[in-house]
């Protein structure tokens, strides 16, 4: 379905982090949809960031003199007027300096607003000036997406967005997850057999990856063969997780990847016997949908927007409980009918979330904010 829309759009990732793994997998598909259903879409980004790059989207570079956050602040919006441009999309927080009143209209992408509303120890809070800021520069937005109820109702109490200028977009899951993939070469490159438990997220306090790790000792206590495979990067200075693997003995039996290639990660989810996800604070949760999509059954946390996401289709462990955590691994791991159930309402529940449903709900934005 191709939108009415003729005005000059870009969806800017000059500023995006790199290291996002599969939200990369995510934007791609996302740019995909919006270049094929939109007359003048462009993509913006920098030389270097070569790994969103799609044949169906026009590009927009950044000129290196622009990618100073202060030059960017006072000069990319006269260069994207210059350039005829009618509406620019962050998908992810990102709020320059300043800006211009050039009549550029502005939506920005927010996934959550844990580094507002979560404490020191938990996440790197954003300093008091920096929230302060964008409590002031949000506002000024024309449409604030988000990808859950319960990330608006953050944004609302944390960032102080008016609930008038948010719009509920739920995240779409990729068609590189699918329960059929040959993963056995992507797991061999890394020295992984099955049977194993698998988590995905940046290994970090947040994140709840030590308690995992605390969960899974009680797993090798019953004698189950299951290693544990943690995929992502580590968050610099975060030792706590390689400290309780060496003081439970878990050496040989918790495999870290590091940072794994967004194209490689379905194969890791298709080769689980099991997703463990007991994060504190989620404004979506990617990975729950991403496994669910890849026929792997799915323990997680039941709260922020976990329930909201993944419905019926998971079992529910209390975060802050890691024999709870363990129970819940154990029984998922050693009942054969709830594993089934849970394998096919997770890919009941994943094809909700389609990519389709997510680039449509995201150009309804576009028009909205563009007929006013």
């Amino acid at each position: 379905m191709s939108s009415r829309l003729s005005e000059r759009i870009v969806l800017a990732v000059d500023r995006l982090d790199g290291r996002r793994h599969t939200f990369g997998l995510l934007l791609t598909a996302l740019v995909e949809r919006l270049a094929a259903q939109l007359e003048n879409f462009m993509l913006l980004r920098r030389r270097a960031r070569a790994d969103l790059i799609t044949a169906r989207a026009p590009e927009l570079i950044l000129p290196s003199w622009l990618e100073n956050h202060y030059a960017y602040a006072a000069f990319v919006a006269l260069f994207l007027k210059r350039r005829g441009i009618d509406l620019i999309h962050y998908p992810f927080l990102y709020v320059p300096y300043t800006w211009w009143a050039t009549g550029i209209k502005r939506v920005v992408t927010i996934h959550g607003a844990a580094r507002a509303a979560l404490p020191h120890g938990l996440v790197e809070r954003f300093h008091p000036l920096k929230l302060e800021r964008y409590r002031r520069a949000l506002p000024t937005f024309d449409a604030i997406i988000t990808v859950s109820q319960a990330s608006k109702r953050d944004l609302i109490a944390h960032y102080r967005v008016p609930p008038e200028k948010i719009h509920v977009v739920y995240n779409g899951v990729s068609e590189a997850f699918r329960p059929d993939l040959d993963w056995q070469p992507t797991l061999a490159r890394y020295g992984i057999s099955r049977p194993y438990i698998l988590s995905v997220s940046t290994i970090k306090p947040k994140k709840n990856v030590l308690a995992t790790v605390k969960a899974y000792a009680e797993v090798k206590r019953r004698g189950l063969p299951h290693k544990l495979v943690l995929v992502g990067y580590k968050a610099p200075g975060y030792t706590a997780v390689d400290e309780a693997i060496e003081q439970l003995g878990l050496g040989h039996d918790v495999i870290q990847t590091g940072f794994v290639p967004a194209e490689s990660v379905p194969c890791f989810y298709a080769g689980a016997d099991l997703l463990v996800f007991p994060s504190l604070h989620e404004g979506f949760g990617l990975p729950v949908v991403e496994a669910f999509a890849c026929g792997c059954p799915v323990v997680t946390s039941g709260v922020y927007a976990l329930p909201e996401v993944a419905g019926d289709a998971a079992l529910y462990c209390n975060p802050h409980d890691v024999a709870d955590i363990g129970a819940k691994m154990i029984e998922v791991l050693t009942n054969d009918r709830l594993r089934e159930r849970l394998i096919q309402k997770g890919l009941a529940r994943a094809r909700q979330f389609t990519l389709e449903r997510y680039a449509e709900q995201t150009i309804a934005v576009y028009e909205q904010v563009l007929e006013h």
